[in-house]
């Protein structure tokens, strides 16, 4: 079998491009494995020198806390209705409407409410402070 000078080229080029993504992938997967274990060593040894080593992982005792979503919030309608809107904008917003203050950068939720956003902010706080209150972000 005879091959012309245009199928050696592109049979070269597979070849080439096949070996090439051998070494590519190659080259991904190794580990220096003395290195990783020196530093998990040193790791180690300064752990237990300032005395942050931990024995035994905790967990969180989540037995009493409620994961149940709510009827309002998985409703995801609102009014437009006698929301309150606040506009960002700059480092602070404006409030139109009941149940929010604002105070520098800090904007804070004190009510129960629908509370449409709209603009953008940069470094603004919001707070909510209404212990049960069924309370609705629209973004």
């Amino acid at each position: 079998m005879k091959t012309t000078p245009d199928k050696r080229k592109k049979l070269f080029g597979s070849a080439a491009a096949v070996l090439g993504l051998c070494l590519i992938l190659t080259g991904c997967s190794a580990r220096n494995t003395a290195t990783d274990t020196t530093s998990a060593t040193q790791e180690k040894t300064a752990a237990e020198e300032t005395g942050a080593v931990i024995d035994t992982l905790e967990t969180a005792d989540v037995s009493g806390m409620d994961f149940a979503i709510s009827d309002n919030d998985a409703d995801a309608t609102y009014s437009e209705a006698g929301a309150t809107t606040v506009t960002l904008a700059g480092t602070g917003a404006t409030v139109s409407g009941n149940g929010a203050t604002v105070s520098g950068s800090v904007l804070t939720i004190g009510k129960e409410g629908t509370y449409i956003f709209s603009g953008s902010a940069k470094d603004l706080q919001i707070t909510v402070d209404a212990d049960g209150a069924n309370i609705k972000l629209v973004l």
